[in-house]
């Protein structure tokens, strides 16, 4: 029951970082949390222990508490590039992996996001962006590429999130995800490699154009 509450916190506290919640060096304070959740200081100490291993808070080394810690641009441009060379990694070695029985999966996922598309929804659309994704991550077999993904992808969800709210965006990373999934179905790792790093290429552009504006 801990655990799960020590978690409950966490996703909720990580969520509120990465989408800009918090203010520019805002303390994050144990008595503070533990009040608007109504809990005992114990999980609110293990999700910030969680998130300061994660590198989303840092401790302010007095009684202040800890304080957030924002990606700015060379934080992200720095996540895209890891993401660009491990998940065009990814998607090789998925394309020498997959199964048929997985292959369909992917392909059902990909219709589905062009439903989403086509009917503008953007909560589907993101959850089936991310499915496209992971569905890959997972096909690499290879746990510890998997779960360094798992954690980069999470990291860009505000932005893609952000991104999306453009349709046109919308309709060019599914066609990307398209020629992604034409690869792996065709079982050409090479050019899996390359769509997946141009893939990731265009999402970095427009996360920077999304920072620059923003």
């Amino acid at each position: 029951m801990s655990e799960n509450l020590t978690l409950k916190i966490y996703d909720i506290l990580e969520s509120r970082i990465l989408s800009d919640y918090y203010s520019d060096e805002y303390y994050l304070k144990e008595k503070e949390i533990s009040e608007e959740f109504n809990v005992s200081r114990t999980p609110v100490r293990e999700a910030l222990q969680l998130l300061e291993s994660n590198y989303l808070i840092k401790h302010s080394g007095s009684n202040k508490g800890y304080i957030v810690c924002k990606f700015n641009t060379g934080d992200m441009i720095n996540i895209y590039d890891l993401r660009e060379i491990l998940e065009s990694f990814s998607a090789k070695l998925c394309a020498n992996n997959i199964s048929e029985e997985k292959l369909l999966q992917l392909n059902e996922i990909l219709i589905l996001e062009e439903f989403y598309i086509k009917n503008y929804n953007l909560e589907k659309i993101v959850y089936y962006d991310n499915k496209f994704h992971n569905a890959i991550h997972s096909q690499s077999n290879n746990v510890f590429l998997e779960r360094m993904l798992n954690q980069l992808h999470h990291y860009t969800l505000h932005y893609r999130e952000k991104s999306y709210k453009s349709e046109e965006r919308a309709k060019l990373s599914f066609c990307e995800h398209k020629q992604i999934f034409l690869a792996i179905r065709d079982k050409n790792p090479a050019l899996a490699e390359k769509m997946m790093a141009d893939h990731i290429k265009n999402a970095k552009e427009y996360m920077i154009k999304i920072k620059t504006a923003g």
